[in-house]
């Protein structure tokens, strides 16, 4: 890719009017707040946003309502990247790109962009202030190819490909792709070089250069799972409750319990409704995440909501969900007990590895615990410790190793049992 011949077309998505004034003035190395306010003051919408996100990032503080001590709380570095990002967003709504949903793409970025801020300041990887903006301009190299190609790009886009498909797809067209793009247009914009290298290898976190417990490798971590965030938001709620388990997975890849999780999905549904609203970007309005774990499948006849508990249970959950169940898994104690807590659940399997009479202490006390079915797996099947699982609050016990199929079949009394509710 020859990034400056593409940019010299005048073609790429660039900041315009105050946006670049601005952009141009950060580079200078005497310029002052007072200058960039000046300039800022200039454009009444674009003051009106910068006001209101620095009301957003002190929210629970003194109110922000100049643009000077707005500049102050930001910084000239974040004013300038926050600028830049408004004006991207703001001239590039539409386009010819016929497969290309401007509207989607948006709403993806800003969900994407608040899911990255929350998580940031709870990691401190990056400012979150900064890690907003880089979220929110994270997939621009897909719009720069959308405005450059339109047509070719839209015939791309109406194929079912996957994410590495449609990298080579894209590489074999235009001899680039929509992750190079957006480092390269990231690095123009004199953003954090940090951010540039992690949106080249923001959709697979495991082909980064870095170690895992490096800075660069978290942070590509957590813009993926963002991402992934991001994405069940704007396909709505029933997509949400669809793919909860499998978020809740992802998020505990990231050191995300599911409290932690809870609260980062409330931020998120509250925040992008705020977000939506000030820079008009559509946004779904979507329930708490308590609703939306009580909405999970299972309420019927026959499917139950089941909570895995202990480690290595992802190939159980496997098998209990192709059977119509909705399964989670809490690999910790202390995870499985909030799972269960709070989606109301009808049984829970506690694996071999699990602190069994702890654990089911634990739950018992729960207010919701008393009426769980509780079933023990164990390695132990002497009659002592048979007696033991059961004293300590067990419904149902298997000896472990156990066929899938015994262990559903364990769950039948309670099916039949809600039948005849």
């Amino acid at each position: 890719m020859d990034f400056e011949e593409l940019k010299a077309g005048g073609k790429l998505p660039s900041p315009t009017g105050v946006a670049l004034s601005i952009f141009s003035l950060t580079q200078k190395p005497d310029v002052s707040l007072s200058e960039i306010g000046h300039a800022v003051q200039a454009d009444p919408v674009l003051s009106g946003k910068l006001i209101k996100y620095a009301n957003q990032l002190k929210a629970g503080s003194r109110v922000i309502a100049s643009i000077p001590d707005a500049l102050n709380l930001l910084g000239m570095s974040a004013t300038r990247q926050i600028t830049l990002g408004f004006s991207i967003l703001n001239g590039n709504r539409k386009g010819e790109c016929v497969n290309f949903d401007y509207s989607r793409y948006w709403s993806k970025c800003l969900a994407k962009a608040i899911v990255a801020q929350v998580l940031c300041a709870r990691s401190r990887d990056a400012r979150p202030e900064e890690c907003f903006i880089g979220a929110l301009l994270s997939d621009v190299g897909s719009l720069a190819l959308a405005t450059l190609y339109p047509e070719a790009y839209s015939g791309i886009l109406g194929k079912v490909l996957i994410p590495g498909e449609k990298l080579e797809k894209e590489r074999e067209c235009f001899s680039t792709d929509h992750l190079e793009l957006t480092a390269a247009l990231l690095s123009d914009w004199m953003l954090p070089p940090l951010f540039c290298v992690v949106a080249r290898h923001q959709e697979n976190p495991e082909t980064m250069p870095y170690p895992r417990d490096s800075r660069e490798y978290r942070l590509c971590a957590l813009w993926h799972f963002s991402g992934m965030l991001a994405d069940a938001f704007v396909s709505g709620e029933k997509s949400m409750v669809g793919r909860m388990s499998q978020l809740i997975s992802s998020a505990r890849k990231i050191g995300l319990l599911p409290e932690e999780f809870a609260f980062v999905c409330n931020q998120t549904i509250s925040s992008w409704g705020d977000w939506s609203r000030i820079l008009e970007v559509s946004g779904a309005s979507l329930p708490s995440f308590e609703e939306l774990m009580a909405s999970l499948p299972g309420d019927g006849p026959s499917p139950m909501k089941i909570v895995v508990a202990g480690k290595g249970g992802s190939d159980l959950a496997g098998f209990l969900s192709s059977k119509g169940h909705a399964v989670l898994v809490g690999e910790e104690p202390e995870e499985a007990l909030q799972l269960a807590e709070r989606t109301g659940c009808h049984a829970v399997i506690c694996l071999p590895e699990l602190d069994f009479e702890s654990f089911a202490a634990s739950l018992r006390e729960l207010p919701s615990g008393r009426f769980v079915h509780i079933l023990a797996l164990s390695r132990e099947a002497d009659e002592e410790s048979v007696i033991s699982a059961f004293e300590a609050g067990a419904d149902a016990f298997v000896p472990w190793p156990a066929s899938f199929e015994v262990i559903i079949a364990h769950l039948l009394p309670v099916q039949r049992a809600r039948r005849e509710e």
